[in-house]
């Protein structure tokens, strides 16, 4: 059974940015085993790349969860 949504075009941009996001953290995994770091870097950049995809999986859900109640 498949359903029809409808969103906005703020809420288009808002999917086209995350999809920007996935790729610019997937380069950034990349980069960070281009080279030896120190662990104190790969701690930082690693912590930051948790936090920055926990925040996007928040607000990625909250629109799911608005296009699905749109009427």
């Amino acid at each position: 059974m498949s359903k029809n949504y409808k969103i906005t075009p703020e809420q288009f941009r808002d999917l086209q940015h995350y999809n920007r996001m996935f790729e610019h953290h997937a380069d950034g995994v990349s980069q960070l085993c281009d080279e030896e770091r120190s662990d104190i870097e790969y701690g930082f950049t690693l912590g930051k790349l948790h936090s920055n995809l926990r925040d996007h999986y928040l607000d990625m859900s909250i629109l799911l969860t608005k296009i699905v109640d749109q009427q």
